[in-house]
């Protein structure tokens, strides 16, 4: 059960890559581009399916690319692109401050 909560880990860090990103680049909205993101990826997986939605909505969600754990099969290529791409928005977030003046 531990290594199915952790098959979900570099979803939810893509997440927070989101977030980190948008208090990077846009400081004052970065609260409602964060929650936004995670809202739709929730709303999205509970109520995809009733609301028919075409198929590549749900697949933008980065949760749709974890394994369904226990008994799944386990990719290690969507497990590590999402894990690049959580990577990529964390430190571009993160170096974006540097560029503003602050004084």
């Amino acid at each position: 059960m531990l290594a199915a909560g952790l098959a979900q880990l570099p979803a939810a860090l893509a997440i927070a890559g989101v977030a980190t990103a948008a208090f990077g680049l846009l400081p004052r909205g970065s609260a409602a581009v964060g929650w936004t993101a995670a809202g739709l990826a929730v709303l999205i997986s509970v109520f995809g399916q009733v609301l028919r939605l075409p198929r590549w909505v749900p697949d933008v969600l980065p949760f749709t690319h974890v394994p369904r754990l226990p008994g799944g099969p386990v990719s290690a290529s969507g497990l590590a692109w999402l894990s690049l791409i959580a990577f990529v928005l964390v430190v571009s977030g993160l170096a974006a401050p540097r560029r503003r003046d602050i004084g």
